[in-house]
């Protein structure tokens, strides 16, 4: 469905709504949870009433990606990725090449490779390097393309890191796996496990938070 305003909005069926619910996503783009039997018509006058309220809300979210967009543009520069990228390209044979792909479609996927290949070379030593240092220990190490959330630990201690972790600082990549490594003693956000957080961050704990959420998953 695609409105005046707000430009695209993405309608998700869903048997559990009793009415429509909309949420902004960390795109930017309104989503909507659609009861059985609504029409679009149903979607738009509810989505009238609630403007005024989405309005400072999408706002946030296009400051966030901003942001986070000139933050990439940085690390790209700053830590040799885009070097790498284009490395990759001279290198790929221009006949293999999709011939509808677009100059975006195809630097996406060259980044995506080059994440790929740093996060695999690096994350493994350096997770159980820091496991180490600090008495930790966990099950496996798994190494997806989330963009969801940066990592995340299961009950049973099997962490999973995203790859698009490769494009922070190693100070934010250090946080970001010892962050995962305290889930495997405290498996929520309890007082305990930010004051174990704190300890083996030397008391930075609230500093590196702080740092680490000027970057946007959703803009990278």
């Amino acid at each position: 469905m695609h409105d005046e305003e707000f430009g695209h909005i993405h309608l998700v069926p869903s048997t559990r709504a009793r009415r429509c619910v909309f949420r902004v996503a960390d795109d930017g783009l309104l989503q909507v949870s659609v009861p059985p039997g609504a029409t679009e018509a149903d979607v738009r006058r509810a989505l009238e009433q609630l403007r005024p309220r989405l309005r400072p809300f999408i706002k946030r979210v296009a400051v966030r990606r901003s942001a986070g967009s000139e933050l990439v543009r940085q690390a790209l520069a700053e830590r040799g990725i885009a070097d790498e990228m284009e490395a990759l390209r001279q290198r790929l044979n221009p006949q293999l090449i999709r011939p509808d792909i677009s100059p975006d479609q195809l630097r996406h996927l060259l980044l995506m490779a080059v994440l790929r290949q740093r996060a695999h070379r690096t994350f493994p030593s350096r997770l159980a390097e820091l496991a180490r240092q600090h008495g930790f220990s966990y099950r496996s190490l798994r190494i997806n393309q989330s963009r969801t959330r940066w990592g995340s630990c299961s009950a049973s201690g099997s962490i999973n890191l995203s790859l698009w972790l490769a494009l922070l600082p190693p100070h934010l990549q250090d946080y970001t796996m010892l962050h995962e490594l305290c889930h495997t003693r405290h498996m929520d956000h309890s007082p305990q496990f930010w004051a174990l957080l704190d300890s083996v961050c030397g008391g930075q704990n609230e500093a590196l938070r702080r740092e680490q959420a000027q970057w946007v998953l959703s803009a990278l």
